[in-house]
């Protein structure tokens, strides 16, 4: 069984639709074999990255069942849980562990801004029902609130929280969560991947969707300390990252640019996401243009402005 205490890179997955709206599994199994055939070790599924905002529960046991299969013990699997309320995100860590998962990821409730000591609870609740060891998500742009420091030192007490995936992008909040925790802290963004030279673990990334063994040599790079190495990468990845997180949110810029490579069947989201305005396509393409990853973009034959990147509402009645 993967464990996903020793995992360096995530990648944090979109979730496929069908050009209606439903579950796309077998492009997620797709999906799935390609990146850890390309050097992913970890998943995580049904993240933020994966509209975990759009995504009913039995949808979610869907998504974690397909990837464990895909996964075939090849990397860990890790569930997205907690966004919502207490009780649901109990629910979830118990599906997720039924349903195979190696972890699970527990983020701060978006909605109602609990306090700290109701962040605590929160935690410390999730992390009990878990059957898998658990990693924080902290990203309180996102969500609207996040973990104070002394918040979280009485978190990582619990046996049971493994880790962190800080988003918050603030070194000097990394230096202290390495240096006073034995949490394993995973870089949030693609951005912030340079803290792997610091003592941090790892990265929970988007751009592993498109480049995944591109971004498998540059983690290799910064954790056997070649940062010339992991320079150039840095700057080769620049452009990527800048185009899917700089212009629409990246589950709908991963989408596109995953389908406009081929690589996915459709772009669909869910409302209340949509696909790319025009303007915003082509601030995506100037990106990509610049980026030496993909020939076809210099060519024109690569579109963004598919209409199966459109954002829709699931009709379940």
């Amino acid at each position: 069984m993967p464990d996903p205490r020793s995992t360096r890179l995530y990648a944090a997955t979109v979730t496929p639709f069908t050009s209606d709206g439903h579950l796309d599994l077998d492009a997620l199994a797709a999906h799935v074999d390609r990146l850890v055939g390309e050097g992913v070790d970890g998943i995580v599924v049904g993240g933020t990255t994966g509209e975990s905002g759009a995504l009913a529960p039995p949808e979610r046991t869907a998504l974690l069942r397909t990837a464990v299969d895909a996964a075939a013990g090849r990397a860990a699997v890790v569930a997205g849980v907690g966004e919502h309320d207490t009780t649901t995100g109990i629910a979830l860590a118990h599906d997720a562990g039924r349903a195979g998962a190696d972890g699970v990821l527990v983020a701060t409730p978006a909605a109602s801004r609990p306090s700290q000591a109701g962040l605590l609870a929160h935690v410390r609740a999730l992390a009990d029902a878990a059957d898998a060891p658990v990693m924080l998500y902290d990203n309180p742009r996102r969500f609207g609130v996040g973990l104070d420091m002394p918040t979280l030192l009485r978190a990582a007490e619990h046996p049971n929280v493994w880790a962190v995936k800080d988003a918050t992008e603030n070194p000097h909040r990394a230096a202290e969560i390495i240096g006073l925790t034995d949490l394993a802290y995973y870089a949030g963004s693609d951005a912030a991947a340079m803290v792997l030279t610091a003592g941090g673990q790892g990265v929970v990334g988007v751009g592993a969707n498109v480049e995944p063994a591109l971004w498998r040599a540059y983690v290799d790079a910064l954790v056997g300390g070649d940062l010339d190495v992991a320079d150039g990468f840095a700057d080769r990845l620049a452009p990527l990252d800048h185009a899917l997180h700089h212009h629409v949110p990246p589950a709908v810029a991963t989408k596109v640019v995953l389908r406009g490579l081929g690589l996915l069947p459709s772009a669909r989201v869910r409302l209340p996401l949509v696909g790319p305005v025009p303007e915003e396509a082509a601030a995506i393409r100037r990106d990509l243009e610049v980026y030496d990853g993909f020939p076809d973009f210099h060519r024109g034959l690569v579109r963004l402005d598919h209409p199966d990147a459109r954002g829709g509402a699931l009709r379940l009645l």
